[in-house]
């Protein structure tokens, strides 16, 4: 059930990410090549961020370095385009799972100081500020969410692995008990032809 919810929230930011960058290439019709090349390199690492990165830590921090670099190109070289700093909600996602909860939620609020930096010197305070913290409680929303469902997978592993255990446990009961019937059946055969004998 996790790791369906978990797949859902996956689909979800990636469908949010694709619908963004829709819009901006409908809104703001004088983009350049080096935007579309850009837009494509970050979704390009974004879609590959399970294959590449997650057996590695150091790949995880330079993955997380590069998104931020080409989310920060974004906002300097289109300053009146507000719709960037949202590309940093998949970003929160992956770190939530690829980094203990306190980091993620240290490297959470790394990202929305971030953002509100990039919002104040490119849109300005004026539509900065309401988006500093609609931005900022989403990307905690989804930080806070992964957190939950990486708990509630951890409590099924740790579930399951006690079933595993008890079921081993009765399989043992069971077998100890058997060996104990046989032996004392035994015994008592044992017995009857002994009396037998010396009658």
């Amino acid at each position: 059930m996790a790791r369906r919810t978990l797949l859902i929230t996956y689909i979800a930011v990636y469908l949010l990410v694709v619908g963004g960058i829709i819009r901006y290439v409908v809104r703001f019709r004088d983009y350049r090549p080096w935007s579309i090349a850009l837009l494509t390199g970050y979704l390009v690492f974004l879609f590959s961020e399970p294959i590449i990165v997650r057996p590695n830590r150091l790949l995880t921090v330079t993955y997380l370095v590069v998104q931020t670099a080409i989310i920060c190109t974004f906002s300097f070289i289109t300053p009146t385009v507000d719709f960037w700093t949202a590309l940093f909600l998949p970003l929160v996602v992956q770190t939530m799972l690829n980094f203990p909860q306190r980091t993620g939620f240290l490297i959470t609020g790394l990202f929305t100081v971030i953002m509100a930096i990039l919002l104040l010197l490119g849109p300005g305070p004026e539509v900065g500020l309401p988006l500093i913290f609609l931005n900022g409680v989403g990307y905690f929303l989804f930080a806070a969410f992964i957190a939950i469902i990486r708990e509630a997978e951890a409590s099924n592993d740790e579930l399951r692995r006690q079933q595993t255990e008890l079921l081993e446990t009765q399989e043992a009961l069971r077998q100890s008990e058997l060996e104990k019937a046989v032996s004392t059946e035994r015994s008592r055969l044992a017995r009857n032809l002994h009396d037998s004998v010396t009658q």
